[in-house]
């Protein structure tokens, strides 16, 4: 990877293995490119050479950069990281998700998050309700009672 921006055709040995990551994390882009925007690899394949669209926000300076954004795949969250070789950053890569792919996922997410937290919050009650005193009345002859006079 990091020799790969200096290679004739950095697209050859870059775009298999960007794609690989792409598919082994379900993600919709993995896009790798030099610091002028070239793109070195992309999921449609016609992108590869053409200048990335987006903010690169402070990646360029070395620092991770998250943020939503409409490029050729349409609306996305995406994040920015450069790649670096002795410190100096020779090259970005940006990886996203669309919107839409978000969307269709969400539906999805909150039955197991309300089943888990379903079950914290029975494991909570029945601990709490575990570790309750008897309700016996308390004992009259005990410190805490009060003795009633004899009248």
């Amino acid at each position: 990877m990091h020799d790969a921006p200096d290679d004739a055709d950095p697209s050859a040995s870059l775009q298999p293995f960007a794609e690989n990551v792409r598919t082994d994390t379900d993600v919709d882009f993995v896009v790798v490119m030099a610091l002028d925007r070239t793109r070195y690899t992309h999921p449609n394949p016609d992108q590869i050479g053409k200048k990335f669209i987006g903010d690169l926000g402070s990646a360029p300076e070395g620092r991770v950069f998250t943020r939503e954004y409409e490029g050729t795949l349409g609306p996305s969250m995406r994040s920015v990281v450069p790649v670096t070789v002795d410190g100096t950053v020779v090259a970005l890569v940006s990886v996203g998700i669309t919107i839409e792919e978000i969307n269709r996922a969400l539906p999805a997410a909150p039955v197991p998050v309300a089943i888990a937290a379903l079950a914290v919050l029975a494991g909570g009650l029945l601990g709490a309700l575990a570790d309750q005193p008897s309700a016996a009345p308390p004992d009259p002859r005990s410190r805490g009672g009060r003795a009633r006079p004899d009248v």
